[in-house]
């Protein structure tokens, strides 16, 4: 659990939201509402240097909800 709360810690922090409004079901495009490419870019650069995960584009664009983001980096 510790390690979910980390990592949705640093999902708020790259999406400028308060850590309590991001949860794992979240669909991290839509319940955003100032969603852009720029976070996403912001994501896969955490993704590379918090978890040494590298996810290619087209593998982040098909996920859609935070748990999603988790289970990638977490393979």
């Amino acid at each position: 659990m510790e390690k979910e709360n980390i990592f949705l810690e640093k999902i708020a922090d790259i999406l400028e939201c308060d850590t309590d409004t991001v949860s794992m079901d979240m669909d991290f495009r839509e319940d955003i509402e100032d969603w852009d490419s720029l976070k996403g870019f912001s994501m896969l650069i955490m993704f590379e240097e918090d978890y040494d995960k590298k996810v290619s584009v087209n593998r982040f664009l098909e996920c859609r909800k935070v748990k999603d983001l988790y289970e990638e980096v977490q393979s």
